[in-house]
Formats: structure tokens, sequence, C-alpha cells
């Protein structure tokens, strides 16, 4: 089931990248474009460049790291304070639990900060973004 929706997810970024491709400007002159002056042409091609990278880079962060092999079956058997009991961060600073686990991100807490030590509703669920690899 997650293998689907990671799947999904992929061919979601893939059609979005391809989507923002179609709206990029053509290589053929246009009566527009001939009336531009470069410097004006350039940027406008930048900043679809810019919000073409914004756009997958937000999709991205979206799809959580895929979980290592020894974690399989934990997205099925615990929920997000047992994963914090690992993973949570113990102070201001994101310092996880466990010495060696990698730290949830701060936007994982309540109001963007580790200093409430509360995950927030939108991440009760690791498995919604998180994968068993």
């Amino acid at each position: 089931m997650k293998k689907i929706a990671l799947a999904a997810t992929t061919a979601m970024l893939v059609l979005s990248v391809g989507a923002f491709a179609g709206c990029s400007p053509s290589t053929e002159a246009s009566d527009d474009a001939a009336e531009q002056p470069a410097a004006e042409t350039q940027a406008a091609e930048e900043e679809e460049s810019d919000a073409d990278e914004t756009a997958s880079t937000e999709v991205a962060a979206e799809v959580g790291t895929p979980l290592p092999a020894d974690h399989e079956g934990r997205l099925e058997s615990m929920d997000a304070a047992q994963c914090s009991a690992c993973h949570g961060a113990t102070d201001e600073t994101g310092t996880p639990a466990t010495p060696d686990a990698k730290a949830n991100p701060e936007d994982h807490y309540v109001d963007d900060s580790y200093a409430t030590g509360e995950i927030n509703d939108a991440h009760q669920d690791c498995g919604a973004c998180h994968a068993e690899s």
C-alpha cells in the first residue's frame, strides 16, 4: 500500500514538472519576443525557472525520507509518540532522544518549534509521508 502511495506521489511530481515545462517560453520567435529587450526576456525566463524549482521542492518536501530496512513493520505498529521516543527532540536545538537517530524536522512540531516538544497534528501519521524501504 505504501509503495503505491510512493509511486503515485512520484508520478505526480513527474507530471507537475512536465506541466511547468509546457508553460515555459517557446524557442520560436514571436512578435512579442522580438519587441522585448533581451534583459527582460532573460529575467522572465529566470522567474519561470525559479517557480519550477520551488514547485518541485514543495512536492519533494511532502515526501519524507524512506525508513531504513531495520525499521520494517514499524509504521503499522507504532504511532508518532513511539517514533519520537528515538527521533524526538530532547531540547530546543532538536537533539534526538537516541544519539544515532535522525531527528524529526522542526516543522513536525507544534508552532514549528522544537521547544514545544509536541508533534503537530499534520505529522501524527508517520506512514503518510515516510515509506518503508
